[in-house]
């Protein structure tokens, strides 16, 4: 059975989902030995992942086994009881994004918006608000790009990011908030625009809500900041690995970084936003609850 999925022409790589009836027979026993694990943000084990020879493999508890290789589909060999709605979005979330690791790209743990100029990323760990932060700038006229996942492409030697389908999980205190539910555009998966900012979330509970500070990343620590929230794909080869960081040297080179530290707020989250549009478009100075450095 063939899912609908995602054609990427700028690497060459269209992944879909194929689910099989079959029984997954790898070429080493038990597909090779385990070289990656995936965990949630309390820790607890979601995935596990290595390599079949020519083709790389990531196993789901109690759902099934993915498996891909350099081009061509996704098998997926569920395990009995699982529904193909539970591969689907297990697929989605978790697989895609490393698919596309495989296939020559690289990620970042972010969400994003589009703007007039670009792709904006908002990078932080889980349960800053980065979602909820992009989703209040949907609000106000971008358009949501990403959500947990930011994949990047290098087209003619320019850094763009490629658009991938994601479900949108926001809580509903979050949403509340905002007022609203629905004005928000997504953009179509597979679109591809440059990479204009890379903005890291702080929260920080002594400042003023209604004061966030947005300052730019020093030179020392912009690589640093990359990494640590960079996916890793550790199923790759040593070269693969030297290629990410040559990749994010370039990014932390030619792509502006800043950080925005903030007091976490539901009730000041649009003027976040606001603050965030207006550092965007030259104009923080003439906003007296911003801080810019």
């Amino acid at each position: 059975m063939r899912q609908p999925g995602l054609t990427l022409t700028a690497t060459g790589v269209t992944p879909w989902l194929d689910v099989s009836a079959g029984v997954w027979d790898p070429v080493l026993p038990g597909g090779g030995p385990v070289r990656q694990r995936w965990l949630d943000v309390d820790g607890a084990l979601v995935a596990t992942g290595g390599a079949d020879r020519e083709r790389w493999w990531m196993h789901w508890p109690s759902l099934g086994t993915y498996v891909f290789g350099s081009d061509g589909p996704v098998v997926a060999y569920p395990i009995a009881g699982s529904s193909h709605a539970a591969l689907q979005d297990s697929f989605t979330r978790g697989v895609v994004p490393v698919v596309m690791l495989a296939r020559g790209c690289e990620a970042l743990h972010a969400s994003a918006v589009l703007t007039g100029s670009g792709v904006v990323v908002f990078c932080a760990r889980s349960g800053t608000g980065k979602s909820s932060l992009a989703l209040a700038l949907a609000l106000q006229g971008a358009i949501l790009w990403a959500d947990d996942t930011v994949a990047l492409s290098w087209a003619h030697e320019c850094i763009e990011s490629v658009a991938l389908p994601f479900p949108l999980r926001i809580d509903d205190t979050v949403r509340e908030a905002l007022g609203r539910r629905a004005d928000v555009r997504f953009t179509d998966p597979g679109a591809q625009h440059p990479l204009r900012r890379v903005y890291f979330l702080t929260r920080d509970a002594t400042m003023d809500p209604g004061k966030p500070e947005l300052t730019s990343v020093r030179d020392g620590s912009r690589f640093e900041r990359l990494l640590a929230h960079a996916h890793p794909f550790e199923l790759a080869t040593d070269a693969r690995r030297r290629v990410m960081i040559e990749r994010l040297l370039r990014i932390a080179a030619a792509v502006p970084l800043y950080e925005l530290r903030f007091a976490p707020s539901l009730e000041h989250l649009p003027l976040l936003a606001q603050s965030v549009s207006a550092h965007l478009s030259c104009r923080a100075e003439a906003l007296p609850y911003v801080r810019s450095a």
